[in-house]
C-alpha cells in the first residue's frame, strides 16, 4: 500500500498533539464550519494553510470544531471519515475530556 501524497494531507495541531486529514476531509469540514457561526477564524486558518505548515488551533478554534465534529459524529447518515474522528478525539483531549 503506498502512503498518500503530503500534499493531498492537512496536518492540524492543538494541545500539543498533531493529525493528519485528507484535503478532502477538509474540504467537508470547512463546508460545515461556514455555516457556523464564529466559525470566521477558524475557517480562515484551514483555507491559509499551505502543505508544509499545520492549522495551528487555538482554544476557541477547538471549542467551535467540537461542536460541529460531535453533530458530524452524531448526525446521523455515513459515518465520519477517519481523519475527522481523529480531529474529534484530539480536540476533545485539548477541551480537557
Amino acid at each position: 500500500m503506498t502512503e498518500p501524497l503530503r500534499i493531498h494531507q492537512v496536518r492540524i495541531q492543538a494541545g500539543g498533539e498533531t493529525v493528519v486529514i485528507s484535503r478532502d476531509e477538509r474540504q467537508e469540514l470547512v463546508g460545515r464550519l461556514r455555516t457556523v457561526e464564529g466559525a470566521a477564524g477558524v475557517v480562515k486558518r484551514f483555507e491559509d494553510v499551505g502543505t508544509s505548515s499545520p492549522v495551528e488551533l487555538d482554544q476557541g478554534d477547538v471549542d467551535v470544531l467540537a461542536g460541529v465534529l460531535l453533530s458530524w459524529q452524531e448526525g446521523g447518515g455515513s459515518p465520519a471519515p477517519e481523519g475527522i474522528r481523529s480531529l474529534a478525539a484530539m480536540v476533545w483531549r485539548a477541551r480537557g475530556g
